[in-house]
């Protein structure tokens, strides 16, 4: 399993990204800061 922390400017934009063109599922989402995941890959 991997994990990758990264900063962003605008979360909920970075999540619409990762989700609907990467195929990731939210696991957690608040205000600044998400848990994205994909296979064996957490963002």
């Amino acid at each position: 399993m991997a994990t990758v922390r990264y900063i962003v400017d605008d979360v909920s934009d970075a999540v619409a990204f990762y989700v609907s063109k990467l195929g990731f599922e939210v696991e957690m989402q608040g205000p600044a800061f998400a848990i994205l995941v994909h296979g064996d890959l957490t963002l």
